[in-house]
């Protein structure tokens, strides 16, 4: 069998490339090959049209990625998650194709972030500093589960917030954003209780925090 390192797909000997990643297989995902290039966060956020600008640029420079729309939180309440991984090797040109496309695009208006170590802004959704190469959003977990397999798979240990939709590992117990407890894979997006599922989430503020 070969594998994909990006989506960890399964595929049987002969086919050379993922069908959903392009990505190059491997034989195996624990070989030097693959640990030696893992995936790697390129973007992570709920701004639609950015996601897909980064998204399109990635595949028409024939980047490998996985490219992720995770589902909207609880009752639909949130937009969806969407993230986007590269492999190791890719990440400098993949950051480069993205940073360069989102600017010329002029989109980013209220949806920057100033970085930490070189006080250069850039997009709130991008994982590293395009400038310095600094990490600007920490994965929550780096487990990552096969997209499919021949065999049946366990239930996942990962955990997810059932207002937010954020993924935690398995050692953590409630969101660190909403501070609500998290669920399992089988529970997320659906009421954990009766309560729940006749409470509404009211609106308290939105907008847009700018660098003063």
């Amino acid at each position: 069998m070969e594998y994909c390192v990006l989506c960890r797909a399964e595929y049987r000997d002969g086919i050379g490339e993922c069908a959903t990643c392009r990505a190059r297989l491997v034989g195996s995902l624990n070989s030097r090959e693959a640990l030696s290039n893992p995936a790697r966060l390129l973007w992570r956020g709920r701004d639609q049209a950015e996601f897909e600008l980064v998204a399109g640029a990635l595949r028409d420079g024939e980047v490998p990625a996985l490219i992720e729309e995770r589902p909207a939180g609880i009752a639909g309440l949130s937009r969806p998650q969407c993230q986007i991984h590269v492999l190791s090797m890719d990440f400098d040109r993949a950051l480069a194709i993205a940073d360069k496309l989102i600017r010329s695009a002029s989109i980013m208006n209220d949806s920057l972030q100033t970085c930490h170590a070189c006080s250069q802004k850039c997009s709130a959704f991008l994982a590293s500093c395009p400038s310095c190469r600094a990490t600007l959003i920490v994965e929550q977990s780096n487990r990552r589960e096969p997209a499919c397999s021949s065999g049946t798979q366990g239930p996942s240990a990962l955990k997810y917030c059932p207002i937010c939709d954020a993924e935690y590992s398995g050692g953590y117990a409630g969101c660190t954003v909403c501070g609500v407890e998290l669920v399992s894979e089988e529970l997320r997006g659906r009421p954990l209780d009766e309560r729940q599922r006749n409470e509404r989430i009211e609106l308290a503020w939105r907008g847009a925090i700018r660098a003063r």
